[in-house]
């Protein structure tokens, strides 16, 4: 009987290690992918992008959203869903390029993703 439990606590460990690996591995497999809602973006007018934490239609813990300008991580906001939208104002033809990062809480540190988002702007 000893013998019995002591294997079963065995296979418990092992199960609660791979449910645990398998969590890890789900939030580093994340992807940020960026839709614009427009084919083009115009200086100085206000646009946005669909942004999916790919894959779909699953909930996550609530995360932290930043946008990246000149090296630095500036906050937007917080959310769950594998959905966000991202606002924006290109401030010349040259601002085509969007950087995000969102910070997703696992345990007592974040794993970090980044997207890197590259849209067709004109005057």
């Amino acid at each position: 009987m000893t013998s019995k439990i002591s294997l079963l606590e065995e296979e418990n460990k092992l199960l609660k290690d791979s449910i645990k690996r398998n969590a890890e591995n789900f939030l580093h497999s994340l992807h940020l992918i960026g839709i614009p809602h427009s084919k083009i973006s115009k200086v100085g007018r206000n646009d946005s992008i669909a942004v999916l934490v790919h894959p779909f239609d699953i909930k996550l813990p609530e995360y932290e959203i930043y946008k990246i300008e000149n090296n630095k991580k500036i906050k937007i906001e917080n959310n769950n869903s594998t959905f966000f939208n991202y606002k924006f104002k290109p401030k010349s033809i040259n601002d085509n390029r969007i950087k995000l990062v969102i910070k997703i809480p696992e345990k007592n540190k974040f794993v970090e993703i980044n997207g890197d988002i590259t849209i067709d702007i004109e005057n």
